[in-house]
């Protein structure tokens, strides 16, 4: 009797841990930046400023955006990775970045 208890338990303890949760919205943990190319004269092609209340963070791309993303102004949800590589020649401000999963606002 006891051994059943045991495995009852255990069987039942496996079903409620083992259920999966409803999928998040695909935009929910995106972060939300603007393309911008005002350090392009300088020969930094393209940077993403994110905005966060009195927060500024200023992103360059380690590999060009897709062309239908890379427009002055355009605001993008995206998610990214830091790089802990040099900036690159023309680029006084930002941090590289790998940017993914990008998608228009």
């Amino acid at each position: 009797m006891r051994l059943f208890l045991i495995i009852a338990i255990s069987i039942l303890t496996l079903a409620f841990a083992c259920k999966t949760k409803p999928a998040a919205s695909s935009v929910s943990n995106k972060t939300l930046g603007t393309v911008s190319h005002k350090y392009k004269s300088a020969g930094c092609n393209t940077i993403i400023i994110i905005e966060k209340e009195k927060d500024r963070l200023v992103l360059i791309p380690s590999q060009s955006l897709p062309s239908e993303f890379d427009k002055d102004g355009m605001e993008i949800y995206f998610d990214y990775n830091m790089l802990k590589i040099p900036s690159p020649a023309g680029c006084g401000e930002g941090i590289p970045a790998t940017i993914s999963n990008i998608s228009k606002k």
